[in-house]
């Protein structure tokens, strides 16, 4: 029998949303399950941006603020050799920079992937988000 409540268009789904066929646009779902390892990919790579920006910032800003020191420190006294103290500021801040890059990385990663494991034993109890796209 025909649906003459809807002319011309599909009957509307019968299943619940989370399984529909047709799916409606702008309506609401929910976030059940996260997964972890996708989790665990995409903080990595936002934490090791964070770094890359971050930590760049706060060595060049650290760097200057040695530069001052050491540069006050040779005016007061002119036997001290700065020269050698500044070279050795410039290659800790290098291997800072990267160790810092690689520790943030892998933090960021453990992270995500604690955070959604938690999300997807706290979505069991609560029933996760609802979400509401369009």
């Amino acid at each position: 029998m025909a649906d003459l409540t809807n002319p011309g268009y599909p009957p509307a789904p019968t299943a619940p949303m989370y399984g529909a066929q047709y799916p409606t646009p702008g309506g609401r779902r929910t976030l059940r399950k996260v997964d972890v390892l996708s989790a665990m990919k995409v903080l990595a790579v936002l934490s090791a941006l964070f770094w890359a920006v971050f930590g760049l910032i706060f060595g060049i800003c650290g760097g200057a603020m040695m530069g001052l020191m050491l540069g006050s420190l040779s005016s007061v006294n002119r036997n001290v050799n700065t020269g050698g103290i500044l070279g050795g500021g410039i290659g800790g801040f290098l291997i800072t920079y990267i160790l810092g890059f690689i520790v943030y990385t892998i933090a960021g990663a453990v992270t995500g992937a604690l955070y959604a494991w938690l999300y997807n034993v706290t979505a069991n109890w609560t029933g996760g988000l609802q979400v509401e796209v369009s």
